[in-house]
C-alpha cells in the first residue's frame, strides 16, 4: 500500500501523463506558434518531457544512467496538517513540485524550450484544478521559479520549478 505522500506524487504524475496532460498542452502551444508565425530561437517547441516521481538531483541521476531531456521530476517538498476537519487523520495540504530540467549543447533556444515546458506544466495545473477525487483538491494557481543557465547535462542546463498546492482530507 503506497504512503499518502506517494499517492499525492503519483496523482500529479498521472495528471501530467494523462490525456489532458503535457502532450496536449505542448501540441496546443505548437499550433499557436504556427498560427502566429512566431519563431522560437531554438526552432521547434520541446518534445514531451519524460515525467517521473523522483527527488534525485540531476547530477546524481546522470552518474547512474543516461538522461533524456527535457525531464520532469515530481516530488512533494512540504506537508502541512492543519487539523481543521475533525475526525480526519489528515486535513491539510501538500506542496507538489514539478522540476523541469532541460539540457542541450547550444545556448540558443535553451531558455525558450525550458519556458515552453514550464508553461505546459502550468497549463496542465490550470486545466485540472479542482476536485481530483478521493478527497483531493488541486488548488488553483501555481508558482514558477526559473534558475539561470549553467554548465552540466549535455553542456548547458537550465531548471524551472512549478509549485502547486494539493489539499487532501482523509
Amino acid at each position: 500500500m503506497p504512503t499518502p505522500t506517494a499517492t499525492v506524487v503519483q496523482t500529479a504524475v498521472d495528471l501530467l501523463n494523462g490525456t489532458n496532460g503535457l502532450a496536449q498542452s505542448l501540441s496546443e502551444y505548437s499550433a499557436t506558434i504556427q498560427m502566429t508565425g512566431v519563431t522560437l530561437m531554438g526552432g521547434a517547441p520541446p518534445g514531451v518531457p519524460v515525467v517521473e516521481a523522483s527527488h534525485v538531483p540531476q547530477e546524481l541521476e546522470e552518474q547512474q544512467q543516461k538522461v533524456a531531456y527535457p525531464v520532469c521530476r515530481v516530488y512533494c517538498d512540504q506537508i502541512r496538517n492543519n487539523g481543521k476537519v475533525k475526525f480526519r487523520l489528515f486535513s491539510g495540504s501538500y506542496r507538489v513540485v514539478v522540476e523541469v530540467t532541460h539540457s542541450q549543447d547550444r545556448l540558443e533556444g535553451l531558455s525558450d524550450t525550458l519556458q515552453a515546458a514550464a508553461d505546459a506544466v502550468g497549463d496542465v495545473f490550470d486545466r485540472n484544478h479542482g476536485n481530483l477525487g478521493n478527497g483531493m483538491v488541486l488548488q488553483p494557481g501555481y508558482e514558477v521559479q526559473i534558475d539561470a543557465v549553467k554548465q552540466g547535462g549535455l553542456h548547458y542546463i537550465e531548471k524551472a520549478r512549478v509549485i502547486s498546492q494539493l489539499s487532501w482530507e482523509r
